[in-house]
């Protein structure tokens, strides 16, 4: 059982994110934001405070270009957000509370979905999983590791369902087991 419960951990970090983990990119959901545009930088702060909540690039239309920061209340980074024509779609990068520290990369989408390979670390830097999407839904490679930094296990998604043989390893990287999925749906 407990290696079942180690298998889900991971896995629901980044399911969880099929909306690309936190939602930084909501410039609307703070009412009355100010907001100020100069020389093609747009800056919005957190509501009735000077503290900057994005800052980014704008094009003629004042709509996000490029890579837009966006930051948590206490003044540290929290995403930084990758924008065309005013919709988030790239890369992002979104960093552990409190640190400078990468939590998940990949790209998104024009809907802010996973798409892709997204890599999760560990607050210590390690590579913690790589999962593939396509429209938020893991569907692609997984790979998930210790601690340690050894492979854990290994398979394959197909619009969200495991599917084919899953590999598992020890801490000291030696294979376990395999378990192989059939398709849950025609």
């Amino acid at each position: 059982m407990k290696v079942y419960l180690i298998f889900l951990i991971p896995v629901f970090a980044l399911v969880s994110c099929g909306k690309s983990d936190e939602n930084t990119s909501d410039e609307s959901s703070v009412e009355s934001q100010e907001v100020k545009i100069e020389n093609g930088v747009k800056t919005v702060y957190f509501k009735g405070t000077e503290k900057i909540r994005f800052r980014g690039n704008v094009n003629k239309d004042s709509l996000w270009e490029g890579k837009v920061s966006a930051f948590r209340e206490n003044g540290l980074l929290w995403s930084v957000l990758t924008y065309a024509n005013g919709i988030e779609n790239g890369v992002k990068t979104v960093y552990f509370k409190g640190t400078d520290k990468i939590r998940f990369r990949g790209n998104v989408n024009k809907d802010s979905l996973w798409e892709g390979k997204v890599s999760a670390f560990r607050e210590n830097g390690l590579l913690w999983s790589v999962l593939t999407y396509a429209n938020g839904i893991e569907n692609g490679v997984a790979q998930v590791y210790h601690p340690n930094g050894k492979l854990f296990y290994s398979g394959e998604y197909e619009k969200g369902q495991k599917k084919g043989v899953w590999y598992f390893y020890s801490f000291e990287g030696k294979f376990i087991k395999e378990v192989s999925y059939e398709k849950a749906y025609d």
